[in-house]
């Protein structure tokens, strides 16, 4: 691809030479006035497409319509003809693809099956979206996308789970012909069994056009570009959710995009960095390194003492039990120099298992066997704090991994408290993190 031009919006590139004849000019008002309706019935939408120029070309590589940050290239012939109520549609496809992100997601992808995936992907959010505000229009309002063609096996999944079963569609093809297909593109015949399968008469070609632009847009401005556009994402999100208007079709999407939630095992790891960087000296230097002449400060504490309590009331499982676990351990034993206590506690504390700084363990004395769970009876969660008292631990730390439907202390402790909660109950003090099973990693 070709810079024709580099003139506006902070130097972001200008792809195509620009139609400007009389019926491009008079395709771009059509648009326009597309747009203000789409604006009105989906305010979401229609806010992030005014912040995006409608720009004819004059290029035939251009079928139907391109989009970058900035704006949408339009080829006047394809849509001089079209009615309103299908041009809308034709809009919600162009911002779905950039709020989806769908180009930034295709790294390491076979650009040509993930570009079919993102299609299908878009034509279902569409379809979802327009039955959200079905009853605000008559039937000749919107022009709604016939996904009758597409597998039963790709509905209401995400592109991902999309591409994962045309990429193998296509690969099963090549079994004989000894291709491999990741260094090379598929031939058009094997694209054209995938496009029969996937229900799609045509891609529109957006992943292909957004790893071009990606090759000629410079680090710093793709970084100003994603920054701006997560911007404008949160702005029409929250302008939305004030106005009960959300696009219920993406919005969990969206608000996993706006605010990723963060696994607990991540905190635990800030917080264990946290401790050891604020127990550094430099008076006395750190030993093992003087005889090499550099000078770095000594640890002022050995070990951290960390302790873990464990709500077996009866309403954690013994699985998350044991992935909890297994993590926690994980972590501590890649710092070296953690003290750390387990407490297994319903109404009671019911059974400790202390692991000294170094100590291998092989966990046959701990919950992830599932042979040694003690307790589900009720639940309060003051006997831990009084074991921690009463046993003189001079923790730093309490991560206390329960749903939260037990008896809390009446005092806030000196050390930190972590709840780990797997439900939304709202502990009186420390912090809460909730817990979700597919945080785990492989």
């Amino acid at each position: 691809m070709k810079e024709i031009e580099e003139i506006k919006f902070y130097k972001v590139p200008i792809y195509f030479k620009k139609d400007t004849s009389p019926e491009a000019e008079e395709v771009v008002i059509k648009m326009s006035r597309a747009r203000g309706l789409l604006h009105m019935d989906l305010p979401f939408f229609g806010f992030l497409l005014s912040q995006l120029e409608i720009y004819p070309v004059d290029d035939a590589g251009v079928g139907s319509f391109a989009m970058d940050s900035r704006r949408i290239y339009i080829n006047a012939d394809f849509f001089k003809e079209m009615k309103s109520s299908k041009m809308r549609v034709y809009l919600l496809h162009a911002i779905i693809h950039l709020i989806m992100k769908h180009g930034e997601r295709s790294k390491g992808k076979n650009s040509q099956t993930w570009g079919i995936s993102c299609d299908i992907n878009t034509h279902s959010l569409i379809r979802e979206t327009l039955r959200d505000i079905s009853n605000q229009f008559s039937n000749s309002k919107y022009f709604m996308p016939d996904t009758s063609s597409i597998p039963s096996n790709l509905h209401s999944k995400n592109a991902e789970e999309i591409n994962e079963t045309l990429y193998k569609f296509a690969v099963d093809h090549l079994k004989d012909r000894n291709v491999s297909p990741v260094s090379v593109e598929f031939s058009d015949d094997i694209m054209k069994e995938v496009l029969d399968y996937s229900g799609i008469d045509d891609a529109c070609n957006y992943i292909k056009f957004y790893e071009d632009t990606q090759k000629i847009m410079g680090k710093e401005l793709k970084i100003a570009e994603e920054n701006r556009m997560m911007g404008m994402i949160k702005y029409a999100y929250d302008s939305a959710k004030r106005q009960g208007k959300l696009p219920g079709s993406i919005s969990n999407y969206i608000e996993e995009m706006l605010n990723p939630r963060i696994p607990w095992y991540t905190y635990l790891e800030q917080y264990i960095q946290h401790s050891l960087s604020n127990d550094y000296r430099w008076v006395p230097p750190n030993r093992r390194f003087i005889h090499q002449d550099i000078i770095l400060p000594s640890i002022d504490k050995e070990n951290i003492d960390v302790v873990i309590a464990l709500d077996t009331s009866g309403s954690i499982s013994n699985h998350e039990m044991q992935m909890f676990l297994s993590e926690s351990l994980a972590i501590f034993n890649s710092f070296g120099n953690i003290n750390m206590t387990v407490i297994q506690c319903d109404a009671a504390v019911q059974h400790v298992v202390y692991i000294m700084a170094g100590e291998n363990v092989d966990g046959g004395d701990l919950p992830w066997e599932d042979k040694s769970i003690y307790g589900r009876g009720g639940t309060s969660f003051v006997p831990v704090f009084d074991y921690i008292v009463d046993k003189e631990i001079n923790t730093g730390i309490l991560l206390y991994f329960t749903d939260g439907y037990g008896t809390f202390p009446d005092t806030e402790p000196e050390y930190d408290t972590i709840w780990i909660m797997t439900t939304d109950v709202e502990p009186p003090f420390g912090s809460l993190i909730k817990y979700h099973p597919d945080d785990y990693r492989n």
